[in-house]
């Protein structure tokens, strides 16, 4: 049974002889009608708060979902960073990589090629000094003869 103050308020007793006092009846079912609509408020009062509290805890919850999302997104964001990092290191070493080896064979290219102007240059000098031994000796078989001739 649902008792409100009202019905305190409200309710009559029947008058028989010798019954109770009606002022004091009357006196305490305004005293326990007060307290009725005091229990009646506070429990409005807490009802209050707990939807407040439920409508709070409702937003912090999808507050928390948020925030897991974006942690969850800033996790996802920082993988694809790192791997796109990673891939871009990779590059970086391969394309370093051959162009290390174009530097070496062009390098290994020049050195040959210098390898050969050295041999050229020892076979020029070979010559040149053969040359020129011939042609001192020429000259000298030519003075000699010539010193010869004036002698006679």
């Amino acid at each position: 049974m649902n008792l409100t103050p009202n019905d305190v308020r409200r309710k009559q007793f029947d008058k028989g002889f010798r019954g109770y006092d009606p002022t004091e009846v009357d006196l305490f079912l305004k005293q326990v009608a007060d307290r009725l609509a005091e229990v009646a408020e506070e429990r409005d009062r807490a009802e209050e708060r707990t939807r407040e509290v439920e409508s709070k805890l409702s937003h912090y919850e999808k507050v928390e979902l948020a925030l897991q999302e974006a942690l969850e997104s800033a996790r996802e964001t920082a993988r694809r960073s790192e791997a796109s990092a990673e891939e871009k290191a990779r590059l970086i070493v391969q394309e370093a990589e051959l162009r290390a080896e174009k530097i070496l064979h062009d390098a290994e290219r020049e050195r040959h090629g210098l390898r050969q102007d050295l041999v050229r240059l020892n076979s020029r000098q070979a010559e040149v000094a053969a040359r020129l031994r011939g042609f001192l000796l020429s000259v000298r078989k030519d003075e000699a003869a010539h010193v010869i001739v004036e002698a006679s």
